[in-house]
């Protein structure tokens, strides 16, 4: 195959991790269903910094917070981070009824992001996969 013949399928490489992406933030969207809705109490924000691709930094969070099921005390990490987090606020989250120490972040608002981003990302892929067909 010629290397033009491979580029007008790399367009299709998009498609494919656009759908991919899709069906992990359903997957996301329908696990935090299943998960119950406590308030807890954010103790500690670490921030942590690695080094990106691109020369920069990418940060990310981990927020330990503590909280009540059923009588029973937990204090558990979340990789969910929101801006106007600080020690000692009050914060709706969700918990894992199986699992009470797995806890996420209240809302579904990445995972709508998520699917977002791939709706576009796909419909590019298409486009330029017809395109390049008739080139």
């Amino acid at each position: 195959m010629s290397n033009r013949t491979v580029s007008k399928f790399i367009p299709l490489a998009f498609v494919i991790f656009g759908i991919i992406v899709i069906i992990f933030s359903i997957k996301g969207l329908n696990i935090q269903d299943d998960f119950l809705p406590a308030k807890g109490v954010i103790q500690d924000i670490q921030e942590f910094s690695t080094p990106s691709s691109d020369g920069g930094s990418d940060t990310t969070f981990e927020v330990t917070v503590d909280y009540t099921v059923d009588g029973k005390a937990y204090t558990s990490v979340m990789g969910d981070y929101e801006e106007g987090y600080e020690v000692g606020k009050e914060i709706d989250i969700l918990y894992d009824p199986q699992d009470p120490t797995v806890i996420v972040s209240k809302g579904k608002g990445p995972f709508y992001y998520f699917i977002g981003i791939s709706i576009v990302v796909i419909i590019v892929g298409l486009f330029t996969f017809i395109r390049g067909l008739f080139r």
